[in-house]
């Protein structure tokens, strides 16, 4: 196979993967949502997760997703989110020709290195960011007479 043939074949192959892109059957952010989690529901938000000395902040991406729509739930390492994003479509605008956007439910659980504290959870949602502070738990035998039962 000759330059010439290789450089044809690979505008060929871009030419096919802009078409499909034009045609919605393919999407860079719904592929890349793929990869980033393997959670369940129709699309994923894209998180981010600090450590700290005393604990955890997630940054949950929920744009479009009313705050009663979610919930969360903590158990040992364990965070899940999950909710709805409705809207689909607007009434009178027609048929959809391009789509990007997702909807539906979304399902996230996310492992964290270490366990932290489900009573000690505080949440904000603030322009379509969902910020979740946890607190690291106090292992028990740091207190090893309070976990015998001696004050």
């Amino acid at each position: 196979m000759s330059v010439r043939d290789l450089i044809d074949r690979s505008i060929a192959v871009r030419e096919e993967i802009d078409q499909l892109l034009h045609e919605g059957k393919l999407s860079r952010r719904r592929e890349g949502q793929r990869r980033a989690s393997r959670g369940r529901g129709s699309w994923v938000p894209m998180m981010d997760i600090t450590e700290g000395e005393r604990g955890f902040r997630v940054f949950a991406e929920l744009p479009g997703v009313a705050e009663e729509d979610v919930a969360l739930e903590v158990s040992k390492n364990r965070l899940t989110i999950s909710g709805v994003k409705g809207g689909a479509s607007q009434p009178g605008d027609g048929t959809p020709f391009f789509r990007e956007r997702s909807f539906g439910g979304f399902h996230r659980t996310i492992l964290l290195p270490s366990e932290v504290d489900g009573t000690d959870v505080r949440v904000s949602f603030d322009r379509g960011v969902l910020t979740i502070t946890l607190r690291k738990a106090v292992p028990a035998e740091r207190f090893p007479h309070e976990a015998a039962g001696v004050p």
